[in-house]
């Protein structure tokens, strides 16, 4: 098993994996401003955790999103940096990226 890391570089690509293997999607984040990262579309998550990259008050970080790859085939993962109140509104940013495990 190993485990794959994934940031906002990596959208709009596709990446290949292996059953079992881990996936970690690491993005910015500042959830003071309202905005969050939102599994738009893809797998079931086996973790959502938000890294506090400085010690100051109000500071961003790091969302990472966790999943395992279940079997062979292709799954796309996409989410959206978004205030949750603001379900109209386009997103600030968009992460896409497809998962093909053989």
């Amino acid at each position: 098993m190993a485990e794959i890391v994934l940031t906002q570089a990596h959208s709009g690509q596709t990446v290949q994996a292996k059953p079992g293997d881990m996936v970690i999607i690491r993005l910015a984040e500042n959830p003071t401003t309202g905005y969050r990262w939102e599994i738009a579309a893809g797998p079931v998550l086996s973790g959502d955790e938000f890294a506090v990259a400085g010690g100051a008050p109000g500071a961003g970080g790091e969302r990472v999103l966790r999943f395992s790859v279940a079997g062979p085939g292709r799954t796309q993962v996409s989410a959206v940096l978004r205030r949750q109140w603001e379900s109209g509104a386009t997103p600030q940013a968009r992460f896409d990226v497809m998962i093909e495990a053989h």
